[in-house]
């Protein structure tokens, strides 16, 4: 931030345009978006052009209805596209901001949003009744409790792990919630001045920062740390073959009456020697020899390892957790 430069003036005429950037994977450019009073644009080289996307609502629309107030995105996702009007309605887009359609249609007005990654998008709706959250990429939403009973006044969302939740209240209290927004801790008040945005840094995950009317104040939080996801190793404990077991198990000849259809050969009842796996018969692949039964590339895989959640996949390097501190709120 030392030094700027013109990129171009910004595409339309807005009064008050929300900026959001995506950061390009390996040689991919950055793709910015930048929410007009009616419409996204979209740039991917560096804000030089612009392509326009639909609008979210009507061109005659009252000016509260048009003012952005926020525009969130998530890289892991970016079809899905959420902007918080002046008027505390919430827009979403499926498309990347080709077709709009009212997020909340029957809330009160929305205070403050945020979002997270959680296969597609996790999204918290502050309202005066309640917290609302979506799990699905906003298609449902379920009303969590307002923390200390008072509205939103800012929120912020934990990148790596999406049940971490930050929220300023109205009067300056900062709570915290490590699952989704059920309950709440208290993180005391930065200053004596309402907050007006939080932000958490992105990096150790460990420092919180709260822009209040008397300037920004910083504290450390201590960031849980994202499960990994299961290996292979951990789901091998799966029995090969249910059908075989109950052969192996009750004489070491009984295996001659598991195996008569696909074995003809006398010898086949060689490989129904008393070990502890099951599918020394090797019934796929129908062959006689003893020794195959100890390939374990033809017993039948264990099902594969769930997939991970995109807060759960766990990076190189990633910074160990920052011890917690209780000293509180500083000035910056």
């Amino acid at each position: 931030g030392s030094h700027w430069r013109s990129v171009g003036p910004a595409p339309g005429k807005p009064l008050h345009p929300a900026l959001a950037v995506l950061p390009g994977l390996q040689t991919q450019n950055d793709l910015i978006l930048l929410a007009t009073d009616t419409r996204l644009q979209r740039s991917a080289d560096g804000g030089a052009t612009w392509s326009p996307a639909g609008p979210w609502t009507q061109a005659d629309a009252a000016p509260a209805e048009t003012q952005v107030a926020a525009l969130l995105a998530e890289s892991s996702a970016p079809e899905y596209l959420f902007v918080l009007t002046g008027s505390g309605r919430v827009w979403l887009s499926d498309s990347g901001g080709l077709a709009w359609r009212d997020a909340l249609p029957a809330a009160a007005p929305v205070t403050a949003l945020a979002v997270a990654p959680y296969f597609g998008i996790r999204a918290w709706a502050a309202t005066t009744e309640g917290l609302a959250l979506s799990t699905d990429n906003g298609a449902s939403w379920s009303l969590r409790p307002l923390p200390g009973g008072r509205p939103i006044t800012a929120l912020a969302s934990d990148g790596r792990v999406a049940e971490t939740l930050y929220a300023s209240v109205r009067g300056g209290e900062v709570y915290r919630s490590d699952d989704g927004g059920a309950t709440w801790a208290d993180l005391a008040r930065p200053g004596a001045a309402s907050v007006r945005a939080l932000a958490l840094d992105a990096g150790s995950r460990g420092l919180l920062y709260a822009a209040t009317d008397d300037g920004v104040w910083m504290r450390s939080v201590t960031p849980l740390q994202p499960t990994p996801a299961p290996t292979p190793r951990d789901t091998a404990t799966f029995a090969p073959t249910p059908t075989a077991t109950a052969t192996a198990t009750s004489s070491p000849t009984a295996t001659a009456s598991a195996t008569p259809t696909h074995t003809p050969s006398p010898t086949a009842t060689a490989t129904a020697t008393p070990t502890a796996t099951a599918t020394a018969v090797r019934r796929a692949t129908r062959t006689p020899t003893p020794t195959a039964t100890a390939t374990p590339t033809v017993a039948p895989q264990p099902p594969a390892p769930p997939l991970p959640r995109d807060d759960d996949r766990p990076t190189p390097n990633a910074p160990p957790a920052v011890p917690p501190i209780e000293e509180g709120w500083r000035d910056r």
